[in-house]
């Protein structure tokens, strides 16, 4: 009897993925891996946790293609193309942002608007080179319709491709932008104003790698909104995250940097 449900269970699975319309290939190479997600549902103390399957792939490259392939996601109706990643897949410095925006729509690539050019002006006054030394993600694969914050589903359906992208890039460390990519990457409930700038040690999120540290930044689009660099205010502070970041990666990986320009700070 046990079998029989097993069996009726990996049907169903399978159909569900069939009518996402992805490849036998993809399909294959789905895990038996899941994990409980618990996503902030907007309404104060609201909250939601689904069962959902992570895919897995062999390698970076395979990801890539099953993303693009991708189709029944549920921002698909806006008319939006995948957004995958842009840097070094190789990196160990790993970006996670929320949602494309209209220019990451156009160019299929995240954080390529102003708030991905002042991101990246920040990290390279910190040493870090956007092209060989990052790589940069999303939450969610699509843009949401203008430009709203990613639902509470939406943010679930992808998550599970997030987490697979995390393993295979497995970098040494996470920087979260934003109360959404904190809490769908950290399951972080906590304002961003009270825990930016604090490390998530290994082991203190189960779904990361084990050797990968985390910190939650504020979104490059809350610090062009807050331009001001006086002590204290979210550029001053961000800057301060930074040079720690540096900090950090230069521990871990054994790196040197010897002069940190504070231009974009």
């Amino acid at each position: 009897m046990t079998a029989v449900l097993l069996r009726t269970a990996a049907s169903a699975h399978m159909g569900r993925m069939m009518q996402l319309n992805m490849p036998h290939g993809i399909i294959a190479r789905l895990g038996p891996c899941t994990s409980r997600l618990h996503m902030a549902a907007g309404a104060k103390g609201a909250s939601a946790a689904v069962q959902q399957k992570i895919p897995q792939f062999k390698d970076h490259a395979e990801m890539t293609a099953a993303l693009l392939a991708l189709t029944g996601d549920p921002l698909e109706p806006a008319g939006g193309r995948i957004v995958v990643y842009r840097g070094d897949p190789q990196a160990k410095l790993m970006v996670v942002g929320e949602a494309p925006g209209a220019m990451e729509d156009e160019t299929g690539k995240p954080f390529v608007g102003r708030s991905g050019q002042l991101l990246d002006a920040i990290l390279k006054a910190a040493g870090f080179d956007p092209e060989t030394d990052l790589y940069v993600s999303n939450i969610v694969r699509r843009r949401p319709p203008e430009n709203r914050d990613p639902t509470t589903a939406e943010i679930a359906y992808y998550r599970p491709w997030l987490l697979e992208e995390i393993r295979l890039v497995n970098p040494a460390i996470i920087i979260t932008t934003g109360r959404w990519s904190m809490r769908a990457v950290l399951n972080e409930r906590r304002g961003i104003t009270k825990v930016r700038g604090q490390w998530y040690a290994p082991g203190t999120t189960p779904d990361l790698p084990a050797a990968t540290w985390a910190m939650p930044w504020f979104h490059p689009s809350y610090l062009l909104r807050n331009p001001t660099k006086d002590e204290g205010g979210p550029k001053w502070l961000t800057w301060v995250d930074a040079q720690e970041v540096r900090r950090k990666y230069d521990e871990l990986l054994g790196a040197s940097f010897l002069a940190v320009d504070d231009s974009a700070s």
